[in-house]
């Protein structure tokens, strides 16, 4: 999954059905030759209703340019209907945000 906004930053955003403790998520880059939207730098926002947003985390994957394996995250436990993972910065240093795999992790 590639996604290439016209201007940075660029996001997925999941509606989890209804409302989950969620406390990480894992991300997966393409795993092909020159992968697109390899994330660096990101931002993890939820929500109850896809409207208003909270900010949950913002961190950077280290040394995820040379070695773009699965990457898991923790973060503090938050109730959240909505989940917005977010590109501040890729490896390219475009708008573009690449996917193979994004798992969120909940307490249930």
């Amino acid at each position: 999954w590639v996604v290439t906004g016209k201007q940075k930053p660029c996001s997925l955003t999941i509606d989890l059905g209804e409302t989950y403790t969620v406390d990480g998520f894992r991300y997966l880059p393409e795993q092909q030759a020159n992968p697109k939207g390899v994330v660096v730098n990101y931002a993890i926002h939820a929500s109850s209703d896809g409207k208003s947003w909270k900010q949950v985390c913002t961190k950077e994957f280290d040394n995820i340019r040379n070695n773009p394996i699965r990457q898991t995250v923790r973060f503090q436990p938050t109730p959240m209907r909505f989940i917005r993972f977010t590109a501040l910065s890729n490896t390219a240093g475009d708008g573009t945000l690449g996917c193979a795999e994004f798992d969120v992790l909940t307490t249930e």
